[in-house]
């Protein structure tokens, strides 16, 4: 998946090994894409993939999930009425969880929505690229 791809799983398994006990929360469960609640329920197996998934419906539930995800100082509303996430330097707690449910369950969901790129789904590929520097940025502070 490229340098980014790699530098961003760098970076979640450093700030998994530095920190000490994880945490039990999880991002929205209730959010979270049908796929990824699915790969949980086969006990995370990390050759399992779901059947169905459609890329671009992937890719929306995983915006969607991440952007609630996020405390709501960083959620805005883009010219084009789209929902995105702001930077800056309050309290990323609510985002930043380490565990079984935290990261790792969004890096996986980023893993199967890439895996589901066909011919012509450009956009699909450009949400995905802004979603995994969104995610970089968390897990660089």
């Amino acid at each position: 998946l490229g340098p980014k791809w790699d530098y961003a799983v760098e970076l979640w398994m450093k700030s998994e090994e530095s920190t000490g006990k994880p945490s039990s929360k999880s991002h929205k469960p209730q959010l979270r894409p049908s796929e990824l609640g699915e790969w949980v329920k086969n006990a995370r197996k990390m050759g399992w993939r779901p059947s169905k998934a459609v890329p671009g419906a992937i890719g929306q539930r995983m915006l969607r999930w991440w952007v609630e995800s996020n405390p709501g100082w960083r959620r805005i509303t883009r010219d084009d009425g789209t929902p995105w996430l702001s930077q800056g330097e309050d309290s990323l707690a609510e985002v930043d969880l380490r565990g079984v449910n935290g990261f790792l369950n969004v890096l996986m969901g980023l893993k199967m929505w890439s895996e589901r790129w066909g011919q012509g789904v450009t956009e699909s590929q450009a949400a995905w690229s802004e979603m995994l520097a969104d995610v970089t940025w968390v897990l660089e502070r």
